[in-house]
């Protein structure tokens, strides 16, 4: 909460009335007032050139004279002491003392202390985005950085340039922190929707302003009060020769043209750790072993693990009922994290390395190796053909994808079956030479959002599907073997391997995968010929775009898609890149970057301005390539501050030619400003 702890009031050079006030977070007591110096407050605002601009922030500087240097104002916070201007009763520029940056005199006991400001919203530029839900409209992140930015602001008006509503247009949390973690701040998270939307976000008179060049330009009005939800008419045509003069220091300068524009789409794709992580088991609690020597080999495994981010489900089973428990006892049933090794007694090695794998026990033991209820069939997990659940990734993991029918899935993995007390897979010596080849399923349920995967579909209630394996029943250790391949290279796919997932609809969520039992195991009612556990490691699963494939002699890296106008002209001045952090629909693989509708990963939106269906890119070079197809003239004006940011500006000397503000230095107690003019066409 802010109280109100200084005030500076004065009046300009045509008697209006104005208040600065400070107030500090969680300041106590009552207002002490100031005297101001000459000029009190100037507002520098961002006056660079370029139309398209995504942020026009200000800037600041208060001016005091006193005999106190004001130490309580020092702060290494930029939200900690924030200052506002008021003309009469209504605030007309808010923002926040820039932390430890004064300059005043030292020589008299009467000084002028300078101190610098900044407006609400480049206080942003200090905030990381929290964005949290998985998704994240376009709106949503306009609001929170209306709202963190903590300024007064009398309304946030939006240009209502496109038919799409920004409330539905959303996109994956993910893509504002970047693979180390680290997350965009809320002033980079603004850029990225002003560039994706072709504006520029401004303060001005208390208000924040969403400008829309080519809106205006073409005589639109119709805006959007976020702040209440209100609709509002914004128009506003001046004539320079009837705004009062405030000074001589008038210019007229000529910019340069561009012929050459290019947006690049800096396309985040998703890492296919963040659709399954590494397996990375950690030590948990003490750890338990097992050992046995077959021909001068030992094979080892370890117990007593755990991961961040999978969840392991146990199992006991007591008076024919099986249920869950807490406990990890590996005497259980269930699923547990397990490290292997092996080495030979011939030739032991320096050090030994390990397998990450996960043990599917299918018994519940009593006390030591006896069996409950040895001979019946109902002991084992897969005696009823019952679903239960061994594995699945932890809640926390996880980012939102989105993804439509371009897209395929893989789910791979090895597999084991063992049926021996050991629980270990070692070669078998006796094997019998009449070995069977049989088919055994590992049911999966595989969500993506609200929707999940049957084996030939999506739909929206929960199932599951079950990915076959063809495997040796009649050896007592089966050796590792992946599961059915159901991919070639005619589906056009060539980087998937495994269980070939198809996608029919968009979808867009936290992928969420879980393996349940194997099934269809039972070979007889005696134990010794059913598997007592089941080992799986390398599982993964991945994702790949149609036609995105790796053909001989193009092992170069992924570039970024890149748009740009065709210029054949001898002559070519070329306007700076322009990089979108937000994008629509390209042929980037799996990638956080892309915005997305309900109908569907956003290709392009209808616009008000021309009634086209454009993407975003494109239309932003096609207003480039508008705008600056030929040299522009700009003026600077020193006026009354009478300009707003959405005014057309003619000049009775330049017939035919309009301008835009775009920035400047206001003195307030001179009521002036020194006004930055660019041609628009």
């Amino acid at each position: 909460m802010y109280n109100l702890i200084y005030t500076v009031p004065f009046v300009n050079v045509d008697g209006e009335s104005f208040t600065i006030q400070i107030l500090e977070d969680g300041g106590t007591g009552s207002p002490t007032e100031l005297v101001g110096g000459t000029p009190p407050f100037v507002v520098d605002m961002n006056d660079e050139d370029f139309l398209y601009t995504p942020t026009r922030f200000s800037g600041a500087t208060l001016k005091l004279v006193g005999s106190d240097y004001l130490q309580r104002l020092f702060s290494t916070q930029y939200q900690k002491f924030k200052v506002n201007l008021l003309k009469g009763s209504t605030i007309i520029w808010t923002g926040f003392i820039t932390p430890e940056v004064y300059s005043q005199d030292y020589d008299n006991e009467l000084f002028e202390l300078e101190i610098e400001c900044i407006s609400a919203l480049s206080t942003l530029e200090y905030i990381d985005s929290d964005f949290t839900g998985g998704t994240v409209t376009l709106l949503d992140i306009i609001e929170d950085c209306i709202t963190k930015s903590n300024g007064n602001f009398n309304a946030v008006y939006v240009p209502n340039t496109y038919t799409t509503a920004l409330s539905s247009i959303s996109v994956s949390a993910a893509n504002f922190v970047d693979e180390d973690g680290k997350a965009m701040t809320l002033k980079e998270c603004l850029e990225e929707v002003c560039k994706f939307l072709n504006w520029t976000v401004t303060e001005y008179n208390g208000n924040v302003y969403f400008i829309d060049v080519d809106y205006i330009v073409a005589g639109k009005t119709s805006y959007t009060n976020i702040l209440n939800n209100t609709s509002q008419t914004l128009s506003s045509s001046i004539t320079l020769q009837n705004i009062a003069s405030k000074g001589s220091d008038n210019t007229l300068s000529i910019l340069g043209g561009y012929n050459k524009a290019v947006v690049i789409d800096s396309d985040y794709e998703a890492d296919v750790d963040k659709l399954y992580p590494e397996w990375e088991w950690q030590a948990d609690g003490s750890i338990s072993s097992k050992a046995i020597n077959v021909n001068s080999t030992t094979y080892q495994k370890f117990w007593g693990f755990s991961s961040p981010d999978f969840t392991f489900t146990h199992y006991t089973y007591n008076n024919g009922v099986w249920s869950t428990t807490a406990s990890n006892n590996i005497d259980y049933a269930g699923a547990f994290p397990i490290k292997t090794t092996s080495y030979s007694s011939e030739d032991i090695p320096n050090s030994l390395s390990y397998t990450n794998e996960i043990e599917i026990h299918e018994l519940d033991h009593n006390d030591g190796d006896v069996i409950v209820g040895e001979t019946d069939e109902n002991i084992f997990l897969f005696h009823d053909d019952v679903l239960r659940k061994v594995l699945e990734l932890s809640d926390s993991f996880g980012s939102v994808i989105i993804v439509d029918d371009d897209y395929k899935f893989a789910i791979n993995f090895q597999i084991a079956r063992c049926t021996v007390s050991d629980r270990l897979i070692y070669p078998v010596t006796n094997e019998s030479e009449d070995v069977e080849a049989r088919e055994l399923h590992v049911p999966f349920k595989f969500q993506i959002g609200d929707y999940y995967y049957n084996g030939t579909s999506w739909q929206a209630s929960e199932c599951t599907f079950n990915v076959p394996v063809t495997i040796r029943y009649n050896q007592l250790c089966n050796t590792y073997v992946s599961c059915n391949d159901t991919n070639d290279f005619l589906t056009g796919y060539d980087k998937l391997n495994g269980y070939l997932i198809n996608v029919d609809r968009t979808l867009y969520g936290v992928p969420k995968l879980t393996m349940y039992n194997p099934l269809n195991d039972k070979l007889s009612a005696f134990y010794e010929t059913n598997a007592r556990s089941y080992f799986i490691k390398e599982l993964e699963l991945n994702c790949q775009k149609q036609g995105n494939m790796n053909l001989i002699g193009n092992d170069d890296e992924k570039e970024d898609t890149k748009y740009e106008n065709v210029v054949n002209d001898e002559y070519i001045n070329e306007c700076d890149d322009i990089t979108f952090k937000i994008t629509s629909k390209n042929d980037s693989e799996l990638s956080y970057s892309k915005a997305f509708v309900s109908g569907g990963i956003l290709d392009t939106m209808k616009n008000n301005i021309y009634n086209t269906d454009e993407k975003p890119e494109k239309l932003m070079i096609q207003r480039i390539v508008n705008q600056y197809n030929q040299p522009k003239i700009k003026l600077i004006q020193v006026i009354k501050p009478d300009i707003l940011p959405y005014s057309i500006v003619t000049d009775n000397y330049l017939s035919g030619k309009k301008f835009l503000f775009t920035g400047g230095t206001i003195d307030y107690e001179d009521n002036r400003i020194n006004c930055n003019l660019i041609e628009v066409k």
